[in-house]
């Protein structure tokens, strides 16, 4: 039975091999959120939830705050590029067009979608 026992230690070791990671004190909440995302992200692998944070730690994936940042910077450039063309959208000469009815249609002169009865009164 010792011998048993014994060749079990020695399996689990040889599982377990020479990069093994043991931490000691560490906080309850950080340790259950570890737990929570290495099971979420890295089927429960520790030691590429560990590679992840040490990648991003160093700086080959954007940290949180910097990803947010560049995608801010983004949207500003798109907003501009919408303003942009709603300027020269609104600087453009309307043209005005009347319906078979003699309605006005478009243009800026007495507003959009007045018509001729409408003038006269």
């Amino acid at each position: 039975m010792e011998q048993e026992f014994i060749e079990k230690v020695k399996s689990i070791k040889e599982m377990v091999g020479p990069t093994s990671l043991y931490i000691g004190r560490i906080p309850k909440e950080i340790k259950t959120r570890i737990k929570e995302l290495a099971k979420e992200e890295f089927m429960e692998d520790y030691g590429f939830l560990f590679k992840k944070l040490l990648e991003v730690y160093e700086g080959f994936y954007p940290k949180g705050d910097e990803e947010v940042k560049a995608k801010l910077d983004i949207l500003a450039d798109r907003l501009a590029l919408v303003e942009e063309k709603l300027m020269k959208f609104e600087k453009e000469p309307q043209v005005e067009r009347k319906s078979f009815a003699g309605n006005r249609i478009g243009g800026k002169k007495d507003g959009i979608g007045t018509n001729k009865s409408n003038q006269s009164s």
